[in-house]
Order: structure tokens, then sequence, then C-alpha cells
């Protein structure tokens, strides 16, 4: 006699309901702008998950920082955006079931749940990319790098600690040897929430005098604007060069824009000018 497959079925009467966001693993710290999967479960007394089928009408509230975009044919399954930051709630209700006949039959009383959320700003770096000149014997060129967005609470890493490190606080060292590194920032109440800035430490090729004109009085102390200009190693070539100059710290932007000298620690601007990278000096 051979054995068919079967299974036990149970109707069970619904107790509470329960949320997920799809890929966060109940973190409720989502960024702002971006689109999530909300899961909504069913659980009978003891806890078990109870299966949905079609006619059970489930409604995700909108409420301040989010929007429902779409709820799909399953009734577990909503897509969510957020669009402000703030603390706000993920309210749903189990209010009725549909008959087979159409006749609507309410759930009294309905079955609620609540979820709290904070939704943050994505994180950004400013500036995204540092670049430090390489000397034989490094100085330890330093940089602090201001992050906006997220909880206030971040975490760093570097990809490469012999070419630059990074403290708690965001200051960014020069490393002993050449080359380019990530910096990884990830948000400490959702590590899912990151951000990748770059480090390069090159070696320095020639500096350039910037003609301007101006107006001063004798006796004036005036800023001359230089370019430096910075050539980057091609991959595993470990030459050395002895150019030694002294600065405190270099970012990049672009395009190259030539700004006055200030008397805060040394900046740059970047443009990359194959094989050279341009640097204006602040």
């Amino acid at each position: 006699m051979s054995q068919l497959p079967c299974t036990s079925v149970y109707v069970v009467k619904p107790s509470y309901m329960t949320v997920s966001v799809e890929e966060e693993e109940d973190r409720w710290v989502l960024e702002t702008g971006r689109q999530y999967y909300l899961t909504v479960r069913i659980h009978d007394s003891k806890g078990h998950v109870v299966h949905l089928s079609q006619n059970v009408v489930i409604v995700v509230e909108e409420t301040e920082g989010l929007v429902t975009l779409e709820s799909s044919s399953d009734p577990s399954c909503h897509l969510l955006q957020t669009i402000m930051k703030g603390k706000t709630l993920i309210q749903a209700s189990l209010y009725s079931i549909f008959s087979k006949g159409g006749e609507e039959w309410p759930v009294i009383p309905p079955i609620r749940v609540r979820q709290e959320v904070k939704i943050y700003n994505p994180l950004t770096l400013q500036p995204s990319v540092i670049v430090f000149p390489w000397q034989p014997h490094n100085k330890l060129y330093q940089h602090n790098i201001q992050v906006e967005g997220g909880s206030g609470s971040v975490k760093w890493e570097v990809s490469d600690s012999e070419i630059a490190t990074v403290t708690v606080k965001g200051v960014v060292l020069a490393g002993k040897r050449r080359g380019q590194a990530e910096i990884l920032v990830s948000d400490s109440k959702n590590i899912l929430h990151k951000v990748v800035g770059k480090v390069m430490v090159v070696r320095p090729g020639r500096l350039q005098l910037i003609p301007q004109r101006g107006d001063c009085h004798v006796g004036d102390r005036i800023d001359i604007p230089l370019a430096l200009w910075g050539i980057q190693d091609p991959p595993n070539i470990c030459s050395q060069t002895h150019y030694v100059f002294d600065a405190h710290s270099y970012t990049h932007r672009t395009p190259v824009q030539i700004l006055r000298q200030t008397s805060s620690p040394i900046h740059t601007i970047l443009s990359v000018e194959s094989p050279y990278w341009r640097t204006q000096i602040l």
C-alpha cells in the first residue's frame, strides 16, 4: 500500500499581530528616502504564525514620516517609503474577513500592532575623499572627517591600516605606505546603514605658484595660492621619492577652484588629470 503525502490543518482564533521589515533584522532604525517591505504576521494564542488567505483585510495606516506605496495580494506584505526623519509609528490592523460570497465579517475587537520607528537621514561624509602627501619619515598628517545624517553614533573602519588609520572621533591619520584605502562608517544603531569614503597617500610631484592680482598695504601679510601636483603610483609599484614639504591636512573636492590660503590647516582641492592629481592649497 503506497503512502500519500499528508498534512494537518488547524483552524485557530487570531490572538495578536507582529511586524518586521525585510533585511533589517528587527532593527527599527530606518533611513529617509528608502523603500521597505513590511511583513505583518498574525499569531494564535500559542504563538503559531497563522496562514493568511487573500480574503483577510489588513490595513497599514499612514503615519508621519511613512507612506504606504503598495499593498500586494498577499495581505501580509506592504511596501512603505520613508519621507522625513523623526520618530514615528508603524500601525497595522486586522479589521475584517470576507466570506466566499463577499460578505464582510468584522473582527471585534480589531487586532492591532504598533511599532515605534526612528528615521534618520542617510550618512554622508565631508569630505568624502582625503589626500595626504607621502614622505619617507611621515609626520602623521591628519584631517577630521565630519559625518552628517544618521543617529549621531557611528563606528569607523579603514581597509588598510598601513596607508591610513582613523580614530573614534573621525580623525584620519596618514600611514607609512603610499596607496589608497577605504574608510567605512556605519551607524551604531543600525550597522546596515553605511557610507564609504576614500583616503589616498600620494607622492608630491611639484608646486606651482598661481598668478593673481590684489591690493595690499605695505607691511600687510598676504596669502599666496599654490597648486600642488601629486602623482599616484601605478599598481604594484613600490618606488619612493624624497620630496618633503610641510602641510597639515588635505581634502578632496571637484572641480578645481582657486581659493585664498587661510591660517587654518592647509586644505587642498583635487581633480583627476591622469597621471597627475592637481590640488589647490587653501
